[in-house]
């Protein structure tokens, strides 16, 4: 990349490194158009998605991932989705995944937030979007985070 008449003797470089898998937890307002930014920008970074759809709207996730399968099989497979109630939430945060996206309302962002920092195999990152975004990073303490998410909320 270009640095610059500035930084002329310097370079800069950019590369792209997966996280590997990304796990994306959506709402049931807008099943398929909030989810697809996470899932979209996943799968273009080259990691793998499970990606759990609100259980008001399983099908959703069932057709995204089939339709994904059959757009490129090649990477058949890449994007898996998973169905059930909040607990089946809880279990993909709480999974060995390395970041978690979630869309939703804010109480239910405090408790995936809470068990992404609390896990023993935490996620290397949340997201979580609405009113009060937090975002806990692979480096924080994580016990620190959780019990700041909490006084924060």
């Amino acid at each position: 990349m270009p640095s610059g008449l500035l930084s002329v003797h310097q370079r800069s470089l950019l590369g792209y490194r997966p996280l590997g898998v990304v796990g994306v937890i959506g709402p049931w307002n807008f099943p398929v158009y909030t989810p697809m930014g996470s899932i979209g920008y996943a799968l273009a970074a080259n990691n793998a998605v499970v990606f759990k759809p609100s259980e008001l709207t399983p099908g959703t996730g069932v057709l995204l991932a089939s339709s994904f399968d059959d757009a490129v099989p090649d990477c058949a497979g890449l994007l898996q989705t998973v169905t059930g109630p909040g607990s089946t939430g809880q279990a993909l945060a709480e999974a060995d995944v390395d970041k978690v996206a979630f869309t939703g309302s804010p109480g239910t962002a405090r408790k995936v937030a809470q068990v992404c920092a609390l896990a023993d195999a935490a996620p290397r990152g949340v997201r979580g979007q609405g009113r009060r975004a937090v975002t806990v990073g692979h480096r924080a303490r994580r016990r620190a985070a959780g019990s700041a998410h909490r006084v924060a909320a």
